[in-house]
């Protein structure tokens, strides 16, 4: 028998078991839906046909009403409110390979695409194989609307990741929380690699691939306004964006050496006129963050862009005028255009 790995959520007064498998799905609406579960030693079977009844979600999952089955024992959830589910492939008339819908053949290619951009990603090992994790709303919501599938490559650390169509090639998975999972084969990754596994659940790596093949912009990888306007100004000016990391200290970086952050926050009364309160704390924290890394020499250049009303503040000014000349504080109102004028000066800074 092989096994699956279904989860209890809570739903409303009861429990339900769901278990994520497209061909496991399209066999139960074979059987209308029916199915029977058996307590084994180490979980469930799930056998087709019988009284139990299953709906099905999304149409890859199948989802079971469990809270009778827990109460009476057949059920046992183990860590992380998951459950082993095991089938048979004779009873479900499905071979293996359907089952866990594998593609043909190896995944691994030697084509390194030109104009790549990297995003922090995720190695994880999963009950039966390998996958990469990204968090990325974009792909998320790119993979939830069409197949969208995947060939490997590494670049010295780098995992890289090619779109294709040929039959070798993996399935990209939308997931919870705005994510993606791909499987990857685990002849892509090195012996410490796996090592390592064995004892963590993941690792922080650094994934690469060409934008274009994805009918994806840079700016797409921003969620918020007013970044999103900026990046999507400059890089049409030529400027390179680095797509951040959310350990990055600024919002991003330019030619991999200035950084931009942006804050539109606005002062209320009495925020203009002392450095104590939270407001006005945090606008002096991005400036004062700004000097500290241009003079550790982490960046070349800081821009801090924030709303003009700040520039009302005497302390706000009186800090501008005393960082060091690598910083650039500007103002504006976030409005009128402002990415054009304020983009402008970016430009002339940077060349």
């Amino acid at each position: 028998m092989e096994l699956l790995v279904g989860r209890i959520e809570n739903c409303k007064n009861s429990k339900v078991l769901v278990i994520h498998n497209k061909p496991l799905t399209n066999k139960a609406k074979e059987n209308n839906q029916k199915v029977t579960i058996k307590k084994c030693e180490n979980g469930i079977e799930i056998i087709p046909g019988g009284s139990t009844h299953t709906t099905v979600a999304a149409q890859r999952r199948l989802r079971i009403t469990a809270t009778k089955l827990i109460d009476q024992g057949i059920i046992k959830i183990k860590d992380k409110n998951q459950v082993e589910v095991f089938i048979d492939l004779n009873k479900w008339n499905i071979t293996k390979k359907e089952l866990f819908n594998k593609g043909m053949g190896s995944p691994i290619t030697d084509e390194i695409p030109q104009g790549m951009i990297k995003k922090s990603g995720a190695i994880k090992k999963g009950t039966r194989t390998y996958y990469i994790d990204i968090s990325s709303k974009s792909l998320y919501e790119l993979s939830k609307k069409d197949k969208i599938k995947c060939l490997f490559n590494r670049k010295d650390k780098d995992v890289i990741i090619i779109k294709s169509d040929n039959k070798e090639a993996r399935r990209i998975t939308p997931h919870s929380k705005k994510r993606i999972q791909i499987a990857i084969p685990k002849e892509i990754l090195n012996k410490g690699e796996i090592e390592k596994l064995k004892s963590k659940s993941w690792f922080p790596v650094n994934i690469q691939f060409n934008l274009q093949s994805f009918n994806l912009e840079t700016k797409d990888f921003f969620s918020i306004k007013e970044e999103k306007e900026l990046v999507d100004f400059l890089e049409k000016k030529g400027a390179k964006i680095k797509i951040k990391k959310p350990s990055d200290p600024y919002d991003f970086l330019i030619n991999d050496k200035i950084a931009i952050e942006i804050h539109n926050s606005i002062p209320k009364h009495g925020d203009l006129v002392t450095r104590h309160k939270v407001k006005p704390a945090l606008v002096r924290l991005r400036i004062l963050e700004a000097d500290f890394l241009t003079k550790n020499n982490e960046v070349s250049n800081f821009l801090v862009i924030i709303n003009e009303e700040w520039s009302k503040g005497e302390y706000i000014k009186e800090l501008s005028n005393k960082i060091n000349k690598k910083v650039n504080v500007l103002f504006t109102n976030f409005k009128d255009n402002w990415t054009e004028k304020v983009g402008e000066k970016i430009m002339g800074i940077i060349k």
